[in-house]
């Protein structure tokens, strides 16, 4: 079903939509019309793009300054485009002479990553129950006592994991010059998606960059190839996005989330299955709110927006992976 489109978008193709604003910024967004849109983002990147008038008023401010002018050159919007803390999640936003780091956010290099192992869906089903409680264990519980040879520590410093996991990494929050240094790209909540032209030289420049797209917990996940495209400054985005306010979401239905747990297992500091954790409804009801914000209702379907990805010629899918279980802290 069609998503309701805000009026300020001007839909131009299957794909893509224009978001005029009066500094004559070009803005476009990658998204099919069956993925929302929320009108408060749109809001967002308006006055991101006020910002433009910003950088020409400092300009003028800074004494003798004799320097070229910094400006933004272009604004590119994933699919999973939704409001942030003052920059929209989902914004690729480039920039001459100047840096913005409001543009990027507090989680710099935040990132995904993939590790492969040997293990199949049916062999690790049966042993959930142990599962959850060594992850439990793992990360809540203080048992992450990793013990480590001075050369195994030196090979995860330079390496990562080789010839133990195969590993990929995508940062979804930073900043990369172009080769002139003149301009930046900033990705807030956004993935390098570079083709074989940026990956050349490098392991995945027969593919293109890995892209990797988380859903909500319990919804599917993706592995894409990255085309490099012009049209999105070689990026794509780095989730479904979220559909519906945390706050909003904190109010859901109780009885969705208990079909979504009874159907799904989610690993989380609180044991809600304890007897002695049962007995306490005020810490339940916090601990239901908490899961409530995360629960696949409060994100958009996972894909539309891949399917977006794949039509505007951004990134093509490789793999589709299923959850088992979730860890959520």
């Amino acid at each position: 079903m069609p998503a309701r489109q805000d009026h300020r978008l001007a839909r131009t193709g299957e794909h893509w939509l224009s978001l005029p604003n009066p500094h004559g910024v070009p803005a476009e967004i990658c998204a099919g019309g069956d993925v929302p849109l929320e009108p408060a983002a749109v809001d967002e990147a308006l006055s991101l793009l006020d910002t433009a008038a910003t950088l020409e008023r400092l300009a003028e401010a800074v004494p003798h300054y004799a320097g070229p002018a910094p400006r933004i050159t272009r604004l590119v919007l994933t699919p999973d485009f939704h409001k942030g803390a003052g920059i929209p999640i989902g914004t690729v936003l480039e920039t001459e002479n100047a840096l913005l780091p409001q543009a990027v956010g507090n989680d710099v290099n935040c990132g995904m990553r993939l590790e492969v192992t040997t293990l199949r869906a049916d062999r690790v089903r049966p042993r959930l129950d142990a599962l959850e409680r060594r992850l439990r264990h793992l990360f809540f519980e203080g048992g992450r006592r990793i013990a480590l040879t001075p050369a195994q520590r030196e090979g995860l410093l330079r390496d990562g994991l080789p010839g133990l996991l195969l590993t990929g990494d995508a940062p979804r929050q930073g900043v990369r010059p172009d080769d002139a240094g003149d301009r930046v790209v900033h990705r807030k909540g956004a993935t390098p998606a570079g083709g074989h032209a940026e990956t050349a030289g490098g392991p995945y420049a027969m593919w293109g960059e890995p892209v990797i797209v988380p859903g909500s917990m319990g919804a599917a996940s993706f592995v894409l190839r990255g085309h490099g495209s012009p049209r999105t400054l070689s990026s794509a985005c780095h989730g479904a996005g979220r559909r519906v306010p945390r706050g909003a979401a904190a109010r859901g239905n109780d009885a969705e989330l208990d079909a979504f747990l009874r159907d799904f297992r989610v690993v989380t500091p609180l044991d809600h299955r304890d007897p002695g954790v049962a007995r306490r409804p005020d810490v339940i009801d916090a601990w239901r709110r908490d899961l409530k914000q995360e629960a696949p209702w409060a994100y958009k379907d996972i894909g539309p927006v891949v399917a977006g990805l794949h039509g505007g010629g951004v990134a093509s899918p490789v793999a589709e992976l299923r959850p088992l279980l979730t860890v959520k802290g």
